[in-house]
């Protein structure tokens, strides 16, 4: 049951990205990233810590880093694809992605990494 939010979290980035594409392919420009960022960043902890009232914390800790690892390296890639752009392309505006523009052989390795990572804690780790 557990490993099932796991598939949850990518569902939601995808329907995040699928929200995000729908704008940016109208022709609307995304000015404010914070709150965007401060929601998904509360919904995916939140299916982390309902795991709270039902096992250990170190264990929830796992998950929780494997649920964050899985968003962060899926979304922008999701968003890339609904827009027909490529896989690895970057904004200008976010933070996030003006941060990785600077860096963007560490933010292919954050990508692969980070996914390969949230697999193992996953359904690997425990």
């Amino acid at each position: 049951m557990i490993q099932y939010i796991y598939f949850i979290v990518l569902v939601y980035a995808y329907l995040e990205a699928q929200a995000d594409a729908n704008l940016l392919n109208r022709g609307y420009y995304i000015h404010e990233h914070t709150t965007r960022f401060l929601r998904r960043f509360l919904v995916v902890s939140s299916f982390s810590l309902i795991l709270y009232l039902f096992i250990d914390w170190k264990i929830v800790l796992n998950y929780y880093i494997a649920h964050v690892l899985l968003f962060a390296s899926t979304f922008d890639n999701i968003l890339n694809k609904l827009r027909n752009k490529t896989l690895f392309s970057l904004g200008k505006t976010a933070k996030w992605d003006k941060f990785w523009r600077k860096h963007k052989v560490l933010y292919t390795l954050f990508i692969l990494l980070g996914f390969s990572l949230s697999i193992y804690l996953n359904f690997f780790k425990l």
